[in-house]
């Protein structure tokens, strides 16, 4: 009996059926892909949203962090938004401004001798 090589598996892997879905797969997360992009789209239209915040690097960490998630993901409530999340970005900017204080003050200190 003939030994099978890794060569012939690996064309057998990817030969047959398993091509076909793989490509109906890839059709499928194509659409998705495009009807995700769409809604993205109209919620900028619909809300007002300058096109340049897609720009922004933050809008990509986010989809990212949403993708890594999984399809289980529910978006922030109103309140969240409004008050935990904005509080807590506050709370962040104000640990960065006081380490950025302390810097300037060591600055002027260190100039006025």
């Amino acid at each position: 009996m003939k030994e099978i090589s890794s060569k012939d598996k690996e064309k057998r892997a990817t030969s047959g059926s398993e091509s076909i879905q793989t490509t109906l797969n890839q059709l499928l997360k194509k659409d998705i892909r495009e009807e995700a992009c769409r809604q993205i789209a109209r919620f900028f239209y619909t809300s007002a949203i300058p096109f340049n915040y897609v720009k922004n690097p933050e809008f990509l960490k986010a989809f990212e962090l949403v993708a890594k998630h999984g399809p289980s993901f529910k978006p922030s409530s109103y309140h969240d938004i409004k008050e935990k999340h904005l509080k807590q970005e506050m709370d962040q900017t104000m640990n960065l401004l006081k380490e950025y204080k302390l810097e300037w003050k060591k600055k002027r200190l260190f100039n006025n001798v």
